[in-house]
């Protein structure tokens, strides 16, 4: 069985020119021959903000695009977490072998 918060008789007069006005930008003629989710990403919080709260633009608070850009790979800093953490993860993986190298003799 599947389930749905949005059911048909709820979806076009609550969502559908939302929905629409959406894809009429993110296909907009101007973006043609630009990489597809670069653009995308920019405008995702836009319609999420705007079909889940009614909230548009620059009425979207500046640290939610800021954390949402933290976790887009094309980020720079997201490549710099991803570069931390595998040096940490190398750290631990090191610590590790030294306790287990140190267990074997005891």
């Amino acid at each position: 069985m599947l389930f749905s918060a949005v059911t048909p008789d709820l979806y076009r007069p609550m969502y559908g020119d939302k929905v629409v006005a959406f894809f009429d930008q993110l296909m907009a003629p101007q973006f043609a021959s630009k990489p597809f989710m670069r653009h995308y990403l920019d405008y995702y919080f836009d319609i999420y903000w705007d079909l889940h709260l009614g909230v548009k633009g620059e009425a979207i608070p500046k640290q939610v695009r800021q954390i949402g850009e933290a976790f887009n790979a094309t980020s720079p800093l997201y490549a710099r977490r991803c570069t931390s953490s595998e040096l940490l993860l190398g750290r631990l993986r090191d610590r590790i072998d030294h306790q287990r190298r140190a267990s074997d003799f005891v």
